[in-house]
């Protein structure tokens, strides 16, 4: 603080914010314009007022509350967390941090900011496994914190693990900055895993897509930079060991063939990083392929008239012709008017009755007894 250069001497008293100066605190009495706080706690908001004493019980008023907290563990560079400090999963919470940054849309909130030493070929992988707001986080290395080069930016899924393999011939400091979208802050649960040099580190995410009676696509989500996966996959509950059929792909995506309709697969996932190096199985995805002769969609009639109607449908898949089936409403499928052997997909039906209200069945032909 500052006062009148011929005033020498001072007392500083503080506490737990909020307290009464007249009735509580630490008294320091002092004959220079500043003061060492002891014994401060972590996460606790002190107050602090001064004031001049000029002899005797001649004291000015306490000028203040000055308020004083003590940063929280990992609210900036300087007090930044080792990871191999820490016992993953971490709990904590940002809500108490300051905003330091302004990396990716983190200009108003709160962050709090890890770190960890990685050597040569190591991996690090590292994410949240749940939190209560809208969240973001960044892993950066090279530099001073919070590191000169970006790996990834995670904002949606705020949950998405990130990572990286030190390829360079030293060791790198990586930091991971978890902060909030705007001015979001609460609580996460964080986990890490490193991988030793020399490890394959596994794929994540195995999910297969775009399904049919004999295809299936399965894709899969990386946890570090790779360039060759093997996938393999059969029916469900089959040993990945000694049983399925294998595939070397170099995208993160490969169409399954030749599969059975209405049969249930498992496919795994696994990265290659070299001849005889690879990272575990995934967990398997199990799929169900879909029927060979599959429903007609999207039945429709129009162009109704006192005697006719115009049916309309959609291939529901592998149809190579149609049956219709007619009659009153309520009437017992076999027992109405079947045409037979449709080879487009509508008909005109006639001579019905006006004033009549009809039921009607389209089934799909694929050839042989289906």
């Amino acid at each position: 603080w500052s006062s009148l250069p011929a005033q020498n001497n001072w007392e500083v008293i503080y506490g737990q914010s909020g307290f009464d100066p007249s009735e509580s605190g630490t008294l320091l009495a002092l004959d220079q314009a500043n003061a060492v706080l002891s014994d401060l706690q972590e996460l606790q908001s002190y107050d602090v007022y001064v004031r001049s004493t000029c002899g005797g019980e001649l004291v000015s008023d306490w000028e203040g509350p000055l308020l004083v907290r003590l940063p929280i563990p990992g609210d900036d560079c300087f007090s930044a967390l080792n990871l191999a400090d820490l016992t993953a999963p971490y709990s904590g919470s940002t809500s108490l941090a300051n905003n330091d940054f302004s990396l990716r849309g983190m200009g108003s909130s709160r962050e709090l900011v890890f770190y960890y030493d990685l050597e040569v070929g190591e991996s690090l992988v590292v994410g949240q496994v749940s939190n209560n707001f809208d969240s973001r986080h960044t892993l950066r290395w090279g530099g001073a914190c919070p590191g000169e080069t970006e790996i990834a930016c995670i904002d949606e899924p705020d949950t998405a693990p990130v990572g990286w393999i030190n390829t360079t011939e030293d060791t790198q400091r990586v930091w991971f900055v978890l902060g909030g979208y705007s001015s979001n802050s609460g609580d996460f649960v964080l986990d890490w895993q490193v991988y030793p040099a020399g490890v394959c580190v596994p794929v994540r995410s195995v999910r297969a897509h775009s399904i049919s009676d004999n295809t299936a696509t399965i894709a899969w989500e990386l946890l570090v930079p790779g360039s060759s996966w093997e996938v393999i996959y059969g029916p469900e509950g089959f040993d990945p060991e000694s049983e399925g059929e294998q595939l070397v792909v170099e995208e993160q995506q490969v169409v399954l063939n030749d599969l059975l309709p209405e049969t249930t697969y498992q496919a795994y996932v696994r990265t290659l990083c070299g001849e005889e190096l690879a990272s575990d199985w995934s967990t398997p995805v199990t799929f169900n392929t879909l029927e060979f002769c599959r429903v007609p969609q999207s039945l429709t009639v129009s162009s109704i008239t006192t005697s006719s109607a115009t049916v309309s449908w959609t291939d529901g898949g592998n149809g190579a012709s149609w049956e219709v089936e007619y009659g009153p409403a309520g009437f017992t499928p076999g027992s109405g008017t079947r045409v037979e052997g449709l080879e487009a997909t509508s008909m005109e039906l006639s001579e019905l009755q006006h004033s009549t209200s009809y039921d009607l069945y389209v089934r799909s032909l694929c050839g042989g007894d289906e």
